[in-house]
């Protein structure tokens, strides 16, 4: 999305905040906005509809209740919902680990990785098992999420010169990991 587009969006979030700081009605554009993405994020670590609806609805009364504290930092207000919604999945998980779901046909579509794989096999699962909370996070938002590179280094709070030489290195140890196991078949 050329840069014009997203200066567009961003000016777009900022009046809707501000409305909604004025007048609570005014949030929905935000929520109907980011109700979708955030809702997917939380799935994938719950894997239970009811649980993700419950953390889902707080983290959007959490933005709303805290709405007239927000301070637009020229950055997507999807950043903030994100933030807010990991810190409710720890809430609820404290001691019990976030779960991740790998959605084989979204791995199938990643040309980076160069192979197709064979649905008849977990190969690529038990890889992907074998991946830190971290790396997976950064799959999961570029490729399931489909987020920019910048939007990624916002919401983990690093370079985006630094997403991408992760997310380089990254793909290209999966793609030897995976070549070294097909020479093996």
């Amino acid at each position: 999305m050329p840069a014009e587009n997203d200066d567009n969006e961003l000016e777009k979030e900022f009046l809707w905040i501000e409305m909604a700081k004025k007048d609570p009605k005014s949030f929905e554009p935000l929520y109907n906005k980011y109700y979708e993405q955030i809702f997917r994020f939380l799935y994938r670590r719950t894997e239970d509809v009811t649980l993700t609806s419950e953390l889902c609805s707080q983290t959007f009364y959490n933005a709303l209740s805290g709405i007239k504290r927000f301070k637009f930092q020229n950055k997507p207000f999807g950043a903030w919902l994100y933030t807010i919604a990991t810190n409710e999945l720890r809430k609820h998980f404290r001691n019990k680990p976030i779960h991740f779901i790998i959605e084989l046909d979204k791995i199938r579509q990643v040309p980076d990785l160069g192979i197709k794989v064979d649905p008849r096999e977990d190969l690529l699962i038990k890889l992907f098992e074998t991946l830190s909370p971290e790396e997976l996070r950064l799959i999961e938002l570029r490729f399931f999420e489909d987020k920019g590179f910048k939007e990624i280094s916002i919401l983990l709070k690093e370079k985006e010169g630094t997403i991408k030489m992760r997310l380089y290195r990254l793909l290209e140890r999966i793609k030897t990991l995976m070549e070294e196991a097909y020479e093996k078949v």
